[in-house]
């Protein structure tokens, strides 16, 4: 991935909103109540997100399984290979 593309993706998870991560769930078809996109931009407020980082977006990946539902957990590792 291109190094000013994936500044620009590390950025938006970082300041994700909830509206926005909807409205991005929308965009990519996948389906996501307000409730998980709360809980889901909770979880991604704990550390500082690097997109490339494979081991911290399993990790994130595992507590979004874990504290929500793993289906939710696959929605949303969908949606995070629609912005790679």
């Amino acid at each position: 991935m291109n190094p000013i593309v994936q500044q620009m993706v590390n950025y938006k998870l970082n300041h994700l909103t909830i509206d926005e991560l909807l409205e991005l769930s929308k965009k990519y078809n996948v389906t996501i109540t307000r409730v998980q996109a709360q809980k889901v931009i909770q979880i991604l407020q704990r550390e500082k997100v690097d997109i490339a980082n494979l081991k911290q977006r399993q990790r994130i990946l595992t507590t979004i399984g874990k504290e929500t539902n793993p289906r939710l957990m696959k929605q949303i590792d969908m949606l995070l290979t629609q912005l790679l």
